[in-house]
C-alpha cells in the first residue's frame, strides 16, 4: 500500500489487478488493459490513463493526495463521520485516516458504439480495487465525473458514505468499515 501520491509514482504502475470475483468474460475483455501513471502539477497529484485494447476504452482521471495538499476538502470529510455513538448510522470503524486519503477528478471516459455497459462496468470494478489496494479512502465529488453516474464507482464490496461540501454531493469509499 502506497498512502502517498508520491510513493505510488516512484513505484510505477503498468496494469491493473483483476478482482477475482470478477466473471470469465468481463476478465478476458479486461485482461488487455494497460495503464499510464505519471506525475500531474506536483508529486502530490497523479494522471492516469486506462486503456482497454479489446473494448476500446479509454478512461483518463486526475488523483489528488488530500492530506498531503491539506486540501479543504477535508474538513468536509471529518463533518460526514458521525461520531455519536447513539445515532443509528454510528460505525465504530468510520474515521478519516491521517494519511492515504485521495481524491479522484477529471474522469473522462471515451468508448465506441460496440463497447458494452458490462465492459464499462468492469474497467471501473478494476480501477476500484486498484485504488483502494494502494491508498486508503478513495473521495470524488459527482460534479468532478464528466457525466460519468456515480454509481460506477460505488460497488459493495466496499464502505461507502455520503457526504456534501458547499452544497455539492461527495462519495468516500474504503475497503474497511
Amino acid at each position: 500500500m502506497a498512502t502517498r501520491i508520491s510513493i505510488f509514482l516512484e513505484e510505477g504502475h503498468d496494469s491493473l489487478e483483476l478482482p477475482e470475483d470478477m466473471d470469465s468474460k468481463s476478465r478476458d475483455s479486461a485482461s488487455n488493459t494497460h495503464l499510464s501513471v505519471f506525475q500531474g502539477i506536483n508529486e502530490n497529484h497523479a494522471e492516469m490513463e486506462i486503456h482497454c485494447e479489446e473494448t476500446a476504452i479509454i478512461l483518463k482521471l486526475s488523483l489528488r493526495d488530500l492530506c498531503q495538499e491539506k486540501h479543504p476538502l477535508l474538513f468536509a470529510l471529518k463533518e460526514s463521520v458521525i461520531t455519536d455513538i447513539d445515532h443509528d448510522s454510528f460505525d465504530y470503524f468510520d474515521q478519516i485516516p491521517p494519511f492515504g486519503v485521495i481524491e479522484l477528478y477529471a474522469l473522462r471516459l471515451k468508448r465506441n458504439k460496440k463497447t458494452t455497459e458490462t465492459d464499462v462496468e468492469a474497467v471501473f470494478r478494476q480501477l476500484q480495487r486498484f485504488l483502494l489496494h494502494h491508498f486508503i479512502m478513495v473521495v470524488f465529488m459527482e460534479s468532478e465525473l464528466g457525466g460519468i453516474p456515480s454509481t460506477r464507482l460505488l460497488s459493495p464490496v466496499c464502505a461507502i458514505r455520503s457526504f456534501k461540501d458547499q452544497e455539492r454531493q461527495g462519495y468516500r469509499i474504503s475497503s474497511y468499515g
